[in-house]
């Protein structure tokens, strides 16, 4: 069974499969702006409700193919309220085709999960808000395009003063969202509506790797060129040459903590890097 994102002619149906037990499509109903009044000195309280509710669809599936990925994700980031985003959802439950738009506030309304030693194979959450209407002007069209190349790889991290490989046991996991959109509650009909903010949207890769102490420079060298100096506008280059079908991102280090290096009692000769978390950037 399959769910599909789609803004006018560019869609993606995402196949609902996981493992036995797990919650594939899942739909919260709220109503976040009713007002329950406890005074009065009754027993019970008094209710006013005249706002819409909310409807949140996250969302579990599988892709197996790294192209689709790649257009889900500009889905997700783009903004254009001419073309807005529809859910077609073939469950008897719900309405067969629903708009949308990436779950309201949400940094990481679409995560993408490129695990080790799979090949075509990429894990996707995605969260989503129904939605009556967009609100918003010409001037707020945003179009992501992701960075696309032919290749293999490896992942690299390109510094300026060093072009580091990333290659063992390596899981990328890249987060979408639009959390300058606004979601505005109304008294008519029984979706709020949608105004597409002109502002940031978030573009975030979380690598997890591993290196033998043979390597221990690479590890010297993405302490030293990033975090050792001040990198100014420029920020650094993550290149994936090829893997997963991407190209070049400028990103920065992101977080209190974007970087960790664990040595593991009993693994002396392997250090693995579990956080290294980078954002997409304007340079």
């Amino acid at each position: 069974m399959n769910v599909t994102v789609r803004r006018q002619n560019t869609e993606v149906d995402i196949p609902l499969l996981e493992e036995g037990g797990t919650p594939l499509f899942i739909t919260d109903f709220g109503k976040p702006h009713q007002s329950i009044y406890e005074k009065g000195g009754t027993l019970d309280p008094r209710v006013q409700d005249n706002w819409t509710g909310l409807v949140n669809y996250n969302i579990a599936g599988r892709l197996d193919s790294y192209e689709d990925a790649k257009t889900l994700a500009d889905l997700i980031k783009s903004a254009n309220p001419d073309k807005f985003l529809e859910l077609d959802i073939p469950l008897p439950e719900h309405p067969d085709t629903v708009r949308v738009n990436p779950l309201a506030g949400s940094d990481n309304a679409l995560v993408l999960t490129y695990a080790s030693g799979y090949k075509s194979h990429v894990q996707v959450e995605l969260g989503l808000t129904r939605i009556s209407r967009f609100e918003a002007d010409a001037a707020n069209k945003q179009l992501n395009v992701t960075p696309s190349a032919t290749g293999g790889g490896p992942i690299q991290i390109d510094t300026g003063n060093n072009l580091i490989d990333i290659t063992t046991d390596v899981e990328v996991q890249r987060s979408v969202g639009r959390p300058n959109d606004v979601i505005r509650k109304t008294t008519r009909g029984i979706d709020p509506y949608c105004i597409q903010k002109a502002k940031y949207a978030n573009d975030e890769f979380a690598i997890e790797f591993q290196e033998l102490s043979e390597g221990a420079e690479v590890m010297r060298q993405l302490a030293n060129d990033i975090f050792g100096q001040q990198l100014g506008r420029r920020g650094i280059k993550l290149k994936f040459n090829g893997l997963y079908g991407m190209g070049t991102f400028d990103v920065v280090p992101m977080g209190s903590a974007p970087f960790r290096q664990v040595r593991t009692a009993g693994e002396n000769t392997v250090i693995t890097v579990p956080t290294f978390d980078l954002r997409v950037v304007l340079v």
